[in-house]
């Protein structure tokens, strides 16, 4: 009976083994990005069919990493397609995931469906939103922007924290949205939001409120004749002239969105030590952001006769770190619970045969892998100008300055045609070589570690 059983465990091991032993997450993903720094859309879209395409529990992120890919090959509403099931399939697991958490005790997280982080949730609508913007459909661009309010409005229903500084960019767009449509209230709306969640970037991320904003904030302040809130503003700002929306009636803005780098990978954090308590062979892996080297330090633009400097709006290195740190104590406490169960199996394998039991716990810390998962195509920094210009055509320039090499890299887009009272969106991805050139693995996680060797 021991040797059947023993046979049973051995098989099933192997099997285990076999699906869970592959590279990790953010090792397969590695060939995507190099296919991206060479601009190679299509490949890149090849390997990641490949990769992740028919995967149930990576459904999520293969369409995440779908539509940026879509999106930076200029397909904006293949991009959009992709979004969508994402965003669909987003709300589904968010109905039935406690239901695999329960299976997450028995293998590891990795065997969970990938739902995203908040930061992603949010930056998917950003993306839906500047796709549309970008393919002239203001109004389906604004239906994007009110189901991230309805989303943020959930977001913050189920947390404790009112404050949410991964909204700011978002809120941002949204007013730019509403400006742009003339629906001053609602812009206004959306831009305190934004100035309130970047005062918290502020604090917590030490990104500061755009200059921009700020203007729009003096400029609908000025339109909806808030005189207190206009006075509150000037003081606090510092800026006394602005070009108001009388002034602006007859112009266009030229709203230009570079995309910089990528974002943060996840990489395992793993340490196998000997229980003293116990003599049981103890893995623990748990996962910790990577940031990845600088792409830029600056990028300039020129249209026309102007010329000026794009200004950071958005950084999500520090929203994925932060992401990751408010998940830990979970991520911990399941690790946990896992070592309970595989402790408990162990001593009853070791009861029929010390053979069976040995095998037992050498599977149960192979299997302890961590879930290196993240949308690894967001870019890491988004910068953004706002360009107020006559009606015409224009042509324009901009100079990225290379964290890489120091070099200049000049993108130019011409005939870009600008009408009175809209707005023209224009983005760029710009993805430099170094970004893929990561450390093996992270500082490792002591604290954990510790708190596993006295089990």
């Amino acid at each position: 009976m021991a040797d059947m059983m023993w046979l049973r465990v051995a098989a099933y091991a192997l099997l285990l083994l076999s699906i869970h032993g592959c590279a990790s997450y953010s090792a397969n993903i590695r060939n995507v990005e190099q296919q991206l720094i060479s601009q190679d859309y299509q490949a890149a879209l090849i390997t990641l069919d490949k990769l992740y395409a028919g995967s149930d529990r990576d459904a999520v992120l293969y369409n995440l990493n779908k539509g940026m890919l879509l999106r930076m090959s200029g397909d904006y509403s293949a991009s959009n397609a992709a979004f969508e099931t994402a965003k669909q399939l987003i709300d589904r697991l968010e109905a039935i995931s406690l239901t695999e958490q329960a299976t997450s005790l028995a293998v590891n997280d990795q065997v969970k469906s990938y739902e995203g982080a908040v930061f992603e949730k949010l930056l998917l609508h950003f993306y839906k939103i500047l796709n549309y913007l970008e393919l002239g459909k203001k109004d389906e661009a604004r239906v994007e922007v009110l189901q991230v309010d309805q989303r943020l409005k959930e977001i913050k229903q189920k947390q404790s924290r009112d404050d949410l500084p991964e909204e700011a960019w978002v809120r941002y767009m949204a007013g730019i949205v509403f400006e742009d449509l003339g629906e001053w209230s609602d812009a206004m709306i959306a831009y305190r939001k934004a100035y309130e969640a970047y005062k918290s970037y502020l604090a917590s991320y030490k990104l500061s409120i755009p200059y921009s904003l700020k203007v729009a904030l003096l400029r609908l302040a000025d339109r909806q004749g808030l005189s207190d809130e206009l006075e509150q503003y000037k003081q606090e700002f510092g800026i006394n002239q602005w070009e108001t929306i009388a002034e602006r009636q007859h112009k266009g803005e030229l709203v230009v969105v570079v995309n910089s780098g990528l974002a943060p990978v996840k990489k395992p954090n793993s340490a196998t030590v000997i229980s003293p308590s116990s003599g049981q062979l103890i893995r623990i892996s748990v996962p910790a952001y990577v940031k990845r080297p600088i792409a830029l330090s600056g990028v300039n633009y020129q249209v026309a006769d102007q010329q000026g400097q794009l200004e950071i709006t958005e950084i999500v290195d520090p929203l994925a770190i932060k992401a990751l740190e408010r998940e830990m104590p979970t991520i911990v406490a399941r690790a946990a619970a896992r070592q309970a169960l595989k402790y408990q199996a162990t001593k009853q394998a070791n009861q029929q045969d010390s053979a069976l039991g040995l095998l037992v716990n050498i599977t149960g810390a192979l299997l302890e892998q961590a879930d290196t998962r993240s949308w690894t195509t967001l870019p890491q920094g988004i910068y953004m100008a706002r360009i107020p210009l006559t009606p015409g055509a224009y042509n324009l320039s901009l100079h990225i300055v290379s964290s890489y090499d120091g070099r200049h890299k000049t993108f130019s887009f011409d005939g870009l045609r600008i009408r009175a009272g809209e707005n023209t969106y224009q983005s760029l991805h710009w993805i430099p070589p170094n970004v893929v050139n990561l450390p093996n693995t992270p500082k490792e996680y002591t604290r954990v570690k510790a708190t596993y060797e006295t089990r």
